[in-house]
């Protein structure tokens, strides 16, 4: 009886040990990920640099390419959330590392706006021993692709493929307007650049949703290019260079979404911005009916290069997309989607109105009450413009805790449009008064920084000490609701600097003081420009298709 006592004992024992072992396997694979990760320096536009302290899930994952949601930790304990995409190629693969470098190029080049995902850092590693290359992206993080959400709606497909689909769920008009105008703004910044930078892979499966304000955001710029393709009868272009188009087009777009000069290069239009013209039109037809516009795959070129939208896209031959009896659309309103679709997808490339003329043709209409649901509510004004902020000095800020730990001065960080801001360092005396005036020799403290929303920002005050490997003390923050303070957002607006006092971010922090602190801002223009030629009457309603 005591031997076999025994032996469950020490059979325990061993079950212990193992789960112990392994649960310290375990916590170092993770403790060795977070320290590689560590030793990531992602170096922003200002050129400074940002450590990644920890590593979350994976979000996503492709081809050659992982999603990682990663959280920074400031050190009162506030988090922000990001994204990292990890691409990783061959060293030697020149056209790959190309590709990666221009996305990198092309999203830190664009000025910031609500419906572009924004770059906040980029680096690059090679680990000694290996042949491959890594380059890790920065990027503020979002939801789910439109495409889910769309996938989600559509139910289950119906007999045979045709007629609206089995527990279909269709967006109301109010809805698909809201997005299709974020889509709009998004490509027409692109096209706005002095180069139009054409995204070549426009489609909901590249719009993710903010996590601030529910705008969506245009998202894989690896398609991106400033290049126009235009082949010519006079035998100026070879077929070298054909080949090497139809090559990049295979590449880097969906065939549901390429535009007709793509799908046939010998045609003579122009393969450049206005190919994202059309992928909206093809995005909007499955915005409105949850459904691809052009067959099965494989199928998709004779599609396209048959598709004539004046007989396809009428309220007759649409008619049976929608749920019988159901109907989330009016008839006006169903007309003015119908009639997008149609100036979007227009065949020649050279007809085809701009994105700018077809957010300017979707803004002239009389559209319906724009009333977004709780799920997609915009919480901020678009006001693009230039913010400047102006730290003059603090005083009576809270010191214990803080002296005897020996501080070396204090700085102020400012959040900005997503942007992490940081103030050169000032002495911090004795009774919490600091300053940053020029007769102290250390320069007025302005901050200056691009802004698209009318949002709250936020200027924090840190205490940093005589020895590097303490970490810094938060001292208070001071909140600027510019939606109440640039009144009105499109004209110029300057605030000398004005004593405000610093404010808690949790009950357990210990705030005291003042900081004084103005800004001026400068707005931009918005809008899109004037349309160049007049846009064409839609063609007429056709009889529907037999």
């Amino acid at each position: 009886m005591d031997s076999a006592s025994d032996n469950i004992k020490g059979a325990l024992r061993r079950v212990l040990k193992t789960r112990h072992a392994a649960a310290y396997r375990l916590r170092a694979l993770h403790a060795s990920k977070l320290q590689r990760h560590r030793r990531l320096v992602f170096l922003g536009a200002d050129g400074t640099g940002r450590k990644l302290l920890i590593v979350g899930k994976q979000l996503g994952e492709g081809g050659y390419a992982t999603v990682w949601r990663v959280i920074e930790r400031e050190p009162d304990g506030k988090t922000r959330e990001m994204a990292v995409k990890r691409v990783v190629f061959d060293a030697g693969d020149g056209e790959a590392e190309a590709a990666v470098a221009s996305e990198v190029t092309t999203m830190a080049s664009l000025p910031p706006h609500p419906n572009i995902l924004k770059l906040i850092g980029h680096c690059r590693r090679q680990r000694p021993g290996f042949s491959a290359c890594e380059v890790y992206m920065l990027l503020e993080l979002c939801g789910a692709s439109l495409a889910s959400h769309l996938q989600r709606r559509a139910g289950e497909p119906a007999g045979g493929g045709y007629g609206a689909a089995v527990g279909m769920d269709p967006l109301q008009t109010a809805d698909v307007l809201r997005i299709f105008m974020d889509m709009c703004h998004a490509v027409a910044h692109l096209h706005a650049r002095p180069e139009p930078i054409a995204h070549r892979d426009v489609k909901p499966e590249n719009f993710l949703p903010s996590q601030r304000d529910g705008r969506w955001k245009l998202c894989d710029f690896g398609s991106a290019t400033s290049e126009t393709f235009v082949y010519r009868q006079d035998g100026s272009i070879s077929a070298g260079q054909v080949g090497v188009e139809e090559e990049r087009v295979h590449k880097t777009s969906t065939p549901q979404y390429r535009a007709p000069e793509m799908c046939d290069l010998r045609s003579g239009e122009a393969v450049g911005p206005k190919v994202d013209v059309w992928a909206l039109g093809v995005s909007l037809y499955k915005l409105t009916f949850l459904r691809d516009l052009f067959g099965m795959p494989g199928e998709e070129r004779l599609g396209v290069l048959n598709f004539d939208a004046a007989r396809s896209l009428t309220p007759a031959a649409t008619a049976r997309l929608l749920p019988a009896g159901y109907s989330p659309h009016s008839e006006e309103s169903f007309d003015t989607l119908l009639t997008l679709m149609r100036l979007c997808l227009t065949s020649r490339a050279s007809e085809r109105p701009s994105a700018a003329e077809v957010l300017q043709w979707l803004l002239s209409r009389q559209l319906p009450v724009y009333l977004p649901s709780s799920a997609m509510a915009v919480q901020t004004r678009y006001a693009p413009g230039l913010l400047t902020v102006t730290v003059a000095a603090a005083r009576g800020l809270h010191q214990k805790g803080v002296a005897s730990s020996g501080v070396a001065g204090c700085f102020v960080v400012v959040w900005c449009a997503g942007d992490k801001i940081q103030s050169a360092k000032t002495a911090l005396t004795a009774d919490g008064t600091a300053t940053w005036d020029r007769m102290h020799g250390n320069g007025v403290c302005e901050l200056t920084a691009p802004c698209h929303s009318l949002e709250t920002l936020e200027l924090s005050v840190w205490a940093t000490k005589a020895s590097s490997a303490l970490p810094d003390s938060f001292l208070g923050t001071v909140p600027l609701p510019l939606e109440a303070l640039l009144r009105p957002p499109h004209e110029p607006c300057t605030e000398p600097p004005g004593w405000r006092p610093l404010q808690k971010r949790s009950p357990r922090s210990r705030v005291s003081g003042d900081l004084c602190v103005g800004f001026s801002w400068e707005p931009r223009a918005v809008g899109p420009p004037p349309p160049e030629p007049p846009l064409k009457p839609p063609p007429p309603h056709g009889p529907p298709p037999p």
